[in-house]
Parts: structure tokens; C-alpha cells; sequence
């Protein structure tokens, strides 16, 4: 895969875990606590729900701009354990990908 194809893949998918983040910040910041103790407890289930989903993208967010950066690498392509290439599937699959499908396995 060309490195302008991967780096636009990436972008896209960089931005939109951006919006993601900012509307679980948004929630977060908009949200009134009940009254009522039953519904409470759902409350903060569903706020530990968010914290997840926020900590999984804020994670995913860092793989990408590592992975951004090293678009400009001549190893952009390859695994960071065997150093074999990763093949353009799994790029495609995962852009952000720093392993082959065998090291990852």
C-alpha cells in the first residue's frame, strides 16, 4: 500500500475518533444526575461505558499518530517485531498496524 493511501486512511480515522472523543466530553459535560437512587446506579454504569469507550479511542488516537509519523519512515511498512512486510490487508484492515498478522497472532 502507497503511503498516500495508508496516510488518508489514517487522517480519516484519526478525525473521526476525534469527533468521538469530543461528543463523550460533550456527554459528560451536559449530563444531570437523577434524583432517584435506582437510576443513579444505571447513570454511573453508563458513565463507566463512556470512560471506556473514551480511554479505547484516546489509545487508538496514539497508535495513529505514531503511525503518521512514521509514514515518512522507508520501514513504513514494515513489522516492528519480525520486520517482514505487513501485507496490504492487513493495512487496509488495520492502517495503524505495526505488526504482521503472524506477530500479532
Amino acid at each position: 500500500m502507497d503511503r498516500k493511501t495508508l496516510g488518508s486512511m489514517l487522517q480519516k480515522e484519526k478525525e473521526e475518533l476525534e469527533v468521538r472523543v469530543a461528543k463523550i466530553d460533550r456527554d459528560f459535560g451536559n449530563r444531570k444526575i437523577s434524583k432517584q437512587f435506582d437510576e443513579q446506579s444505571v447513570e454511573r454504569e453508563n458513565d463507566q461505558v463512556l470512560v471506556n469507550l473514551e480511554l479505547e479511542a484516546k489509545e487508538e488516537l496514539k497508535a495513529i499518530e505514531v503511525a503518521l509519523a512514521r509514514i515518512d519512515s522507508e520501514y513504513f511498512d514494515r513489522c516492528a517485531s519480525c520486520g517482514e512486510t505487513i501485507s496490504d490487508a492487513r493495512l487496509e484492515a488495520v492502517p495503524h498496524a505495526t505488526l504482521c498478522i503472524d506477530c500479532a497472532q
